[in-house]
């Protein structure tokens, strides 16, 4: 793919969409959100949703909200990595306060080089979470778009959590549960009907999806 050179304010109307759509708001993501995250007007919103369609980042559907192409998925992939590499070094080697350390990520994010990022990642051990335990994605080798549906991993699989594309109630159980953006999990068992077992590693527990919301929870398989 060639270069896309986009200002400091497109890439930051992407990012937020991706965390909306990273922390369970389904696809089309509503503008509204997006300008509340940007503490901008919904107007302004509009227009940049329009500009980033043009630009093949975003596809735009009026009164509904904004889906990000595998273009646009690519680009916020790229800047979460460096947010969340300059996140883990400032809080686990520096030992600045988390708040602060989120604050100059996002900074850092916008002047990072790929090749900065690839040298940070492995000083830092290669992490997979920050320290807040929001997801790392991996380099340029990872997948374009957010993930698979949980309902195609097979028995054995480990996989980590990348988005709750589900409604808002259902997002706040699986939350509940300990299922959230993050958690590394195993795949235990499948029943004739398609609910999944899972183990939550972090936590220990199992937990039993029915095959609808295994389509809602986005994952990304772990090799090893």
């Amino acid at each position: 793919m060639d270069a896309i050179n986009l200002s400091e304010n497109e890439e930051m109307h992407l990012l937020a969409a991706a965390r909306l759509i990273e922390d369970g708001h389904s696809q089309p993501v509503s503008l509204n959100r997006v300008a509340e995250q940007l503490s901008i007007q919904p107007i302004s919103a509009n227009q940049m949703a329009r500009r980033l369609e043009e630009r093949g980042l975003v596809t735009y559907q009026p009164y509904k909200g904004v889906s990000l192409t595998p273009t646009g998925w690519q680009i916020t992939r790229r800047i979460l990595r460096h947010r969340r590499l300059w996140e883990t070094f400032l809080v686990e080697h520096l030992h600045t306060a988390q708040v602060e350390a989120e604050a100059l990520a996002c900074r850092l994010e916008h002047i990072t080089s790929e090749k900065i990022a690839a040298q940070l990642d492995a000083y830092l051990g290669r992490p997979i979470t920050t320290p807040s335990g929001r997801p790392i994605p991996a380099g340029s080798e990872s997948p374009l778009d957010p993930g698979v549906p949980l309902a195609l991993l097979q028995t054995g699989d480990r996989a980590q959590v990348l988005q709750l594309n589900a409604p808002p109630a259902d997002s706040a159980f699986l939350q509940s549960a300990g299922l959230a953006a993050g958690q590394i999990l195993t795949l235990q068992a499948v029943d004739g009907r398609g609910r999944r077992l899972i183990t939550l590693e972090a936590s220990g527990q199992s937990l039993q999806l029915s095959a609808t919301l295994c389509e809602a929870v986005r994952v990304q398989r772990l090799t090893s």
